[in-house]
């Protein structure tokens, strides 16, 4: 009987570096060497992963649509079908069954068309598998896999005219997902003229979306070279949206761009009762009532909101006589009762706050006479469910987190780890970041808290499994008698890091890793990992790591780069840790300024110093981010395919 030692010895000259597996067969249609496949091998494989498929379908019975059947059944046929035929025709099956499960299961769609090796097939085989895998990509939210798939040479140099429409439509969706609104534009330029009117209207509502982003000189630009009526129509209605112009002067813009474009498929873009609208933004508002804490334990938090406030209102190039007047009420030791009253008994139009969450939590919930611009959000009431007069603003983790989870799951990753720390708000990050990632059909494969205490490196490789490479190992070596040439070998599901983490315990977690063979790892996080000052020295040791950054600390706007050098030149403590809540007092006094605009004209937004705002259907204020990437100590812009790092 051959002992587990003879066993080990019998293999011992092909362990090289870590503990891979040995004798495993690679996935048969992944082979690189053309000489160890033979074709008749190659039609014996794909028939047996066609009957794995067609033996291990789901099971679509009870509960579901005669039509879902319908296409299972008719995707199962074909399938059927292929194990009949010889290459190429069963793949050009394989195929076409995929791209029609797409509609029921993209699943199962995508794990058939993963088993097919594309080196192996003719130029018009590899441009059909490509657009489906882009298909399926682009359906899972998957942006770097659409472009992956659809930057392949036969689909770059393809001169087919569905082939050019369907991949400028994917890019221009998989570019509205990043952010990249001008990339969106132009590759909705090129389509539009290939799309057919069914295809315009699916669509419309993304191509707005994106031309609600565009910079104003872009769009000028663009207005100037396209004189087709379809993309002249919207450029010009997009102009109208942008911000910096009275809500006065859009609504009178708006009613001749009606009547001059009154059979064009934005119309149904416009805000009902332009009229009505417009005789209301004749009145603008004359006195804000402002809750703040301005003593107590949040009085720094409370004034340094109030100073970023003032600092925008003085710089308003308004006359001051059109200014509002401005009434600041303590809300430290008062209840919300009695600071909403007094408002009201004020005279005031506009009420900026509370602050504190305890209070916004209580404000009225069958809604207030006068506008209410809350400075922070309240989780005890349905937050899809708008409340009429009140609107919710704040620097938000959660929301942090929200981001971060979109940006890695565009990033095409799937599998995350997820450390945060061992407290309140740790939990109510991680649970945000994991509830948004499982949304996405992404899997949290582990989710660990750690505290003041915690050492890193022991923590991380105990998750990563290297202490179970490691003892596999030192077995090995005690079995043959022999030193081996060994790099351990971390658990390979996970691949992608999510950390709530402080730039101190940040600067542990990325070294830590490294050295736990697991560097190669994208990290992501919240803006709280950056300190706000650049310090190459230590964060040398952020190296890789992901964050969404506000305009305060990234680039900005000349208008807000000068609004931001006016408060830090006027009050130091701006330039520390307090430097967001300045941010968040002078956004409020912006947002107050285009409160109208954005409710009456939904999609539009205005750039703050804490992001682009704009304002959800149910009341609260949602901001975009730039990203950024640690690189030698400091902040770089995240390029597009920063899945290439």
């Amino acid at each position: 009987m051959t002992t587990d030692k003879e066993k080990l010895q019998q293999t011992s000259a092909r362990v090289t570096h870590g503990f891979q597996p040995i004798n495993r067969l690679p996935a048969p249609f992944m082979m690189r060497d053309r000489n160890l496949f033979s074709p008749s091998l190659a039609l014996l494989l794909i028939l047996f992963i066609i009957s794995g498929c067609s033996l291990n379908k789901p099971k679509y019975g009870t509960g579901v649509s005669r039509e879902t059947q319908s296409v299972a059944q008719s995707a199962d046929k074909l399938l059927a079908q292929a194990k009949q035929q010889s290459f190429p025709r069963n793949i050009e099956l394989i195929i076409q069954a995929a791209g029609q499960l797409q509609a029921i299961d993209t699943d199962r769609a995508k794990t058939i068309l993963d088993s097919i090796k594309y080196d192996e097939l003719s130029p018009k085989l590899q441009a059909s598998l490509a657009l489906q895998q882009a298909y399926i990509a682009d359906k899972k939210g998957h942006s770097q896999d659409v472009f992956s798939w659809l930057e392949q040479p036969v689909i770059m140099e393809s001169n087919d005219t569905s082939i050019l429409r369907s991949t400028h439509i994917m890019k221009a969706k998989a570019y509205n997902r990043f952010g990249e609104y001008t990339a969106s534009l132009d590759e909705w330029i090129d389509a539009l003229p290939m799309m057919s009117s069914g295809q315009k209207e699916q669509y419309s509502p993304i191509l707005w979306n994106t031309l609600l982003h565009v910079p104003e000189n872009r769009l000028q630009a663009l207005s100037k070279i396209y004189t087709d009526n379809d993309i002249s129509g919207w450029m010009e209605l997009a102009l109208i949206y942008q911000p910096g112009t009275r809500l006065t002067d859009q609504l009178n813009r708006l009613i001749q761009w009606k009547q001059q474009w009154s059979n064009h498929l934005a119309n149904r873009y416009l805000p009902e009762n332009l009229e009505a609208l417009q005789k209301r933004s004749h009145k603008p508002i004359q006195k804000i009532a402002i809750l703040l804490p301005t003593s107590g334990h949040l009085e720094k938090v409370g004034k340094s909101v109030q100073r970023g406030f003032l600092a925008a209102y003085y710089r308003d190039r308004r006359a001051y006589e059109d200014k509002p007047e401005l009434l600041f009420l303590n809300s430290d030791g008062d209840t919300i009762e009695n600071l909403l009253q007094q408002a009201y008994n004020s005279g005031a139009e506009l009420i900026i706050g509370p602050l504190e969450k305890g209070k916004v939590e209580q404000l009225p919930q069958n809604g207030s006479p006068i506008p209410i611009l809350a400075l922070n959000y309240s989780d005890s009431n349905d937050s899809s469910i708008p409340i009429e007069n009140l609107y919710q603003f704040g620097l938000s983790a959660e929301d942090e987190a929200r981001i971060v989870a979109e940006r890695a799951w565009l990033d095409g990753y799937k599998n995350a780890l997820i450390l945060s720390p061992d407290n309140n708000r740790g939990e109510k990050i991680q649970k945000v970041f994991r509830d948004t990632w499982q949304q996405q059909g992404g899997t949290v494969v582990l989710n660990k808290e750690y505290d003041t205490a915690t050492q890193f490196s022991p923590l991380l490789g105990k998750l990563l499994n290297l202490p179970n490479s490691q003892q596999r190992a030192k077995k090995l070596s005690q079995l043959l008698n022999q030193s081996l040439g060994f790099e351990p070998r971390r658990r390979q599901d996970i691949d992608v890091i999510f950390v709530a983490a402080s730039p101190k315990d940040a600067r542990q977690i990325k070294p830590a890793l490294a050295y736990q063979f697991a560097g190669n790892i994208p990290v992501y996080a919240t803006s709280n990992t950056y300190s706000g000052k650049t310090n190459r020295t230590q964060d040398r040791d952020l190296e890789g790591i992901r964050i969404p950054v506000m305009p305060w600390f990234g680039m900005s706007s000349t208008e807000q780069q000068q609004l931001k050098n006016a408060i830090q030149a006027t009050w130091p403590l701006s330039k520390g840790s307090y430097g967001t809540l300045y941010a968040l007092g002078a956004d409020t006094y912006i947002l107050h300024t285009h409160l109208q605009q954005l409710i009456s004209l939904p999609g539009s937004s205005v750039q703050g110093l804490t992001g682009a705002l704009h304002i959800s259907p149910n009341g609260r204020v949602s901001r975009k981010l730039r990203w950024y990437v640690f690189r030698y100590g400091k902040l770089a812009s995240l390029p597009l395919s920063s899945t290439r790092y």
